[in-house]
């Protein structure tokens, strides 16, 4: 037996979700799936505001299709953990103690963000 996934509209639920709009206010970033209609009224509700503001650090909200979500959320995964590897092999050459599994201590993570923010 076959099952199908039915993404519903978060502000619509007697519609189909058909993509995930991400957006983000005050450090917080939130995801929200709707229709084509409603992600239209969401884009042009912030519409205003974006065009007023700056991107940080190449971050933008992408749009996603909703059969898509879990192949977008394991390549995040991927490059997070790419991103994890390299801090450790870095950090292990400057002479930092950090276990080969785990959460890496936030100075760790800082000073490497300030080495890598430095060369480029």
């Amino acid at each position: 037996m076959a099952h199908r996934t039915v993404w519903v509209d978060d502000l619509d639920p007697t519609k189909e979700a058909v993509e995930t709009v991400i957006f983000g206010v005050d450090g917080v970033t939130y995801e929200i799936d709707v229709c084509a209609e409603n992600a239209e009224r969401v884009r042009n509700a912030i519409e205003p505001f974006a065009s007023a503001g700056r991107r940080r650090n190449g971050e933008g909200a992408h749009p996603r299709s909703a059969p898509v979500i879990a192949k977008r959320a394991q390549d995040a995964a991927t490059r997070k953990r790419e991103k994890q590897d390299a801090i450790r092999a870095w950090a292990k050459k400057q002479g930092f103690a950090v276990a080969d599994r785990g959460r890496i201590p936030i100075s760790v993570q800082q000073a490497f963000e300030s080495a890598h923010d430095r060369k480029s």
